[in-house]
């Protein structure tokens, strides 16, 4: 079954979960980038489409902000 996420990414983080990422998330073997979980699961990608997109960006959209992620949590 295929699923879909919304995500922040963070490759910044890339350097210090990378190698945890590599061994426990099979995510980052498709290619998913070093990041944060808004919401999980989202929608089936079938029914992700151009509409579905812009709705997304009318919520979240937001300037950027700082953050300290301390430690890697699941």
């Amino acid at each position: 079954m295929r699923e879909s996420a919304l995500i922040v990414a963070v490759p910044e983080a890339e350097p210090v979960v990378g190698r945890h990422r590599r061994d426990l998330d099979h995510s980052a073997q498709w290619g998913v980038p070093a990041h944060v979980t808004v919401l999980y699961p989202f929608a089936s990608p079938a029914r992700i489409d151009g509409d579905t997109i812009e709705a997304v960006r009318a919520v979240i959209s937001a300037e950027a902000f700082d953050c300290v992620l301390a430690r890697p949590q699941r």
